[in-house]
């Protein structure tokens, strides 16, 4: 399911700006320094330091898909681009790690080999060193007894990297059918914006149906809005979210504003190969292709944007509650 998938074979054409990252665009390397820290990883822990990527990419993932609560009419269309960025909160610069609950060593199984509480370390999204933890007496003097060195046995966590937001853009078309209905497709192709994070690619598809149609006075423009995307982070995580809501707007002629209410289910999965030559008995074996799927709660998400139209261009900017805020900037061509 990951770097391989159908996400980053979507054949969709696009261009991709990298808000944080100055360096020019450059094809997929996954072997990013991001797949290095986390294949030190057990899987328990894996999604913890990811956390800033999971929630950032799920919470930025969506923005842009709208700039209006009017859908087109009949045969109108517009396409342009968007680029959004989700800011990482400062409580997620650091987590508390999993520590095994046994290992088995020299043939022997030790309970709470590493003790049953953990240092804070970094996340993707911290800075300095990660933390070292050292095992406990019992597995160490049987490390002694085995002619092995026990900090050999230490369980390492990566340092932080620092990055603040998940950026990314995507191209999006949108096209108007009969009966007020509008449908949309943005997305584009794997390839790198930041040599940390990796290649991030993205499809998504939303329809937009007006609800103010079937009101006898309608004060503003009144629609529903259901909207799917995905994206896959070079080849160790794949996110999918489905939202659904409401947006409301009036238009001003040359300014139009427009809010929205939108109910977000976000499926992130996280897979990598650990890397273990020395044998560490707190990590899984050398080699091994790991996958893990961190709970992600449905989150309530409130947005408040604006278009400057300037026929036939518009440029809207708007931004996104929650934890992980978000901004979407638009421009793009559009007939009515």
């Amino acid at each position: 399911m990951f770097g391989k998938s159908y996400h980053g074979r979507a054949a969709v054409a696009a261009a991709t700006i990298a808000l944080a990252a100055p360096a020019a665009l450059r094809a997929q390397d996954t072997d990013t320094d991001i797949v290095r820290q986390i294949e030190m990883l057990a899987r328990e822990n894996a999604p913890l330091y990811l956390g800033p990527i999971t929630h950032g990419v799920s919470a930025a993932l969506n923005r842009g898909a709208f700039y209006s609560a009017e859908p087109h009419g009949a045969l109108g269309f517009d396409i342009g681009i968007a680029a959004m960025a989700a800011w990482v909160p400062g409580f997620d610069d650091a987590f508390t790690p999993t520590l095994p609950e046994q290992v088995t060593y020299d043939g022997r199984t030790f309970d709470d080999p590493y003790g049953t509480s953990a240092p804070s370390t970094p996340t993707v999204s911290g800075d300095g060193d990660g933390a070292v933890i050292q095992p406990g007496p019992e597995l160490a003097a049987a490390a002694v007894a085995a002619g092995q060195d026990p900090s050999d046995l230490a369980i390492p966590f990566p340092r932080g990297l620092e990055v603040p937001l998940v950026p990314f853009a995507v191209v999006q078309a949108a096209v108007g059918l009969p009966g007020g209905t509008e449908v949309s497709l943005r997305g584009f192709p794997a390839v790198e914006v930041h040599e940390e994070v990796g290649a991030i690619g993205a499809l998504g598809v939303g329809v937009t149906h007006s609800i103010s149609q079937y009101l006898p006075v309608p004060v503003l423009d009144l629609s529903a809005h259901v909207s799917w995307q995905s994206a896959n982070v070079g080849d160790y995580l794949d996110a999918d979210v489905i939202g659904y809501g409401l947006i409301a707007g009036a238009d001003a002629g040359l300014l139009s504003a427009f809010v929205a209410a939108v109910r977000e289910h976000p499926e992130v999965t996280i897979g990598y190969t650990v890397s273990n030559p020395t044998g560490n008995p707190a990590l899984p074996r050398d080699g091994l292709r790991v996958a893990a799927a961190p709970d992600m709660e449905a989150v309530n998400r409130f947005t408040a944007g604006a278009t400057l139209n300037l026929i036939p261009f518009k440029l809207s900017g708007a931004w996104t509650s929650g934890d992980y805020q978000a901004v979407a900037i638009k421009a793009l061509v559009s007939i009515r």
